[in-house]
């Protein structure tokens, strides 16, 4: 008798944590959709920008090429696209991530100028940010090469 109240109490345990695994994986599951929907919410905010020209002409055109499934924006931002309207935002991007070192590293510097050990965190940082922009440009090159060898 006592071994059958064993069991049975072994059993209640495990239904209890298997509707606890189904609860947690429930959970999961609504969260993962929430993410997904803001995401899905975010990009249609953004191609509504697009449209209205709030991004400017140019990603105002290729919205429309995009909707139209002509291009995406992921390869606007690869260099896949290569219209004058992606390379005018390509542009663009490059020129802000170049404002965006500056900015680093003056402030960096700034703070340097206080505490020496940040300076060797700045070269650091820094330094990594110039060898992805370098990886990224030489890769473009390389994959640019290769569209135009192929004709």
């Amino acid at each position: 008798m006592s071994r059958s109240i064993h069991l049975n109490s072994m059993l209640a345990e495990m239904r209890e944590a298997a509707e606890e695994l189904t609860q947690q994986a429930r959970h999961r599951a609504d969260e993962i959709v929430r993410v997904r929907a803001e995401g899905e919410d975010a990009e249609r905010l953004t191609a509504q920008k697009r449209r209205a020209g709030d991004w400017g002409a140019d990603w105002r055109t290729l919205q429309g090429r995009i909707d139209l499934n002509q291009t995406s924006a992921e390869d606007i931002y690869n260099g896949l696209d290569h219209s004058p309207e992606a390379r005018a935002v390509r542009r663009a991007i490059g020129q802000g991530l170049a404002m965006t070192r500056a900015a680093m590293l003056a402030r960096h510097e700034a703070e340097a100028a206080v505490d020496p050990f940040t300076r060797d965190i700045a070269t650091i940082e820094v330094s990594g940010y110039d060898v992805a922009l370098v990886y990224r440009e030489e890769l473009l090159c390389e994959i640019q090469s290769e569209i135009d060898r192929r004709g």
